[in-house]
C-alpha cells in the first residue's frame, strides 16, 4: 500500500493529469476536424485588405461594416500581414483558444479544490467534457471568434468567480470581457452578466461590478465612436442584415429545443444541484462563498446567453452559438 505521503502527492496530481489528458485529447480531435466555413472569408477579405493599407473594407473606397467581429478580424491582418494565409493563421489560433478553454477549466477544478475545500478526487468534468464534445470539437475551428469568444468569456469567468479576487485577477476579468465585447458585440452581456453577479453576491461593494461595466463601456464605446468616424452608422450593417433589433422567440426556442433533444443531459446537471442542495439543507449545511460566487455566475452566464439566443432567433448554424454557454453548462 503507498504511504501517506505517497498517497497525498498522487491525490495532488490525479487532476492536472486529467486536465492534461483533457487539453491533448481535445487538442487532436479538433486538429483531425479542422475546417474553415464560408462565412470566414468575409473577415478574411476585410483583413487582407487591412493589411495591404486600404483599411477594414470588403471593397476599396466602399466603406461598409459588414464583418461583426472586429477583434478577430483584425488579428486575422496581423497574420496576413506577416505573411500567413489567414485560413492556416486562424486554425492555429483557433486550437491555441480551443485548448486554453480547456486548461482554464481543469484549472477552476484545482481552484474549487482549494477553496471549497472539495475532495480530493475532484474530476474535471467540463474540461473533459468541452474537449470530447462533438459540437465544442466541431466549432473549435471553422474559421470565425467562436474559439476565441468563448476563451474570453471563461478567462473572465476564471478572473471573477474566485473569492479571493485580487486586485490584478479582477482587472484581468474585466479586459477579457472587455476583450471578448470588441470579438462581438453581444459579448458586451458577458460584463452585465458577471456584474450583476458580484452585486448580488457582494451587494455592500459594488466596487468590483462597477469597474468591470466601466472597462467594458469604455471598450465598447471607442469602438462606436470609431464606427461612427469610419463608417457614419451606429450599428455595423450585419445588424440590418439579421434580425434588426427583433426578437424571434418562437424560432430561437426552437434552436434550444433542438440542441437539448440531442444533448438532454446537460439538463441532468441543475437537477443533481437541486437534489444536492436539498441534502444539504437537511444535514443543515449552507454553500460556502467559494461554491456561491461560482455556481451564481455560472448560471447568469449559461441562463442569460440562452435567453439571448433564444430572443434573436438562434442561428442557422447547429448549436455555434450555443458553444459559448457550454462550459458553464
Amino acid at each position: 500500500m503507498p504511504s501517506g505521503g505517497g498517497r497525498a502527492a498522487a491525490e495532488r496530481a490525479f487532476l492536472p493529469l486529467l486536465g492534461l489528458v483533457a487539453v491533448v485529447w481535445g487538442s487532436v480531435l479538433a486538429s483531425r476536424q479542422a475546417w474553415t466555413c464560408d462565412d470566414a472569408f468575409i473577415s478574411f477579405r476585410y483583413a487582407r485588405h487591412l493589411a495591404e493599407g486600404h483599411g477594414l473594407v470588403f471593397n476599396p473606397g466602399e466603406w461598409v461594416e459588414g464583418y461583426s467581429n472586429l477583434l478577430w478580424t483584425v488579428w486575422a491582418a496581423v497574420g496576413i500581414a506577416a505573411g500567413i494565409d489567414p485560413e492556416s493563421w486562424a486554425r492555429i489560433w483557433s486550437l491555441l483558444a480551443h485548448a486554453g478553454t480547456v486548461a482554464l477549466l481543469t484549472a477552476l477544478g484545482l481552484r474549487w479544490r482549494r477553496e471549497a475545500r472539495a475532495g480530493p478526487f475532484l474530476v474535471p468534468v467540463a474540461a473533459l467534457g468541452l474537449a470530447v464534445w462533438p459540437d465544442s470539437v466541431i466549432w473549435a475551428t471553422g474559421g470565425l471568434e467562436t474559439s476565441l469568444f468563448t476563451f474570453l468569456i471563461t478567462l473572465g469567468f476564471f478572473c471573477l468567480s474566485s473569492t479571493a479576487v485580487s486586485r490584478r485577477l479582477e482587472w484581468g476579468g474585466a479586459l477579457a470581457l472587455a476583450a471578448a465585447a470588441l470579438t462581438r458585440p453581444d459579448g458586451a452581456l458577458f460584463a452585465a452578466l458577471a456584474a450583476a453577479a458580484l452585486l448580488i453576491d457582494q451587494p455592500s461593494r459594488p466596487g468590483k461590478a462597477l469597474r468591470l461595466l466601466a472597462v467594458t463601456a469604455a471598450a465598447w464605446g471607442g469602438q462606436l465612436g470609431w464606427r461612427l468616424a469610419v463608417y457614419g452608422q451606429w450599428l455595423p450593417n450585419t445588424y440590418w442584415a439579421k434580425s434588426a433589433g427583433q426578437a424571434w422567440w418562437s424560432q430561437g426556442a426552437a434552436y434550444l429545443w433542438i440542441f437539448f433533444q440531442r444533448y438532454w443531459v446537460l439538463l441532468v446537471a441543475p437537477l443533481l444541484l437541486g437534489l444536492e442542495g436539498l441534502a444539504r439543507r437537511r444535514r443543515g449545511e449552507k454553500l460556502g462563498a467559494a461554491e456561491r460566487r461560482a455556481l451564481l455566475m455560472a448560471a447568469f452566464f449559461a441562463l442569460g446567453w440562452m435567453t439571448y439566443v433564444a430572443r434573436v432567433g438562434g442561428d442557422f448554424m447547429y448549436a455555434r452559438m450555443l458553444i459559448p454557454a457550454l462550459p458553464f453548462l
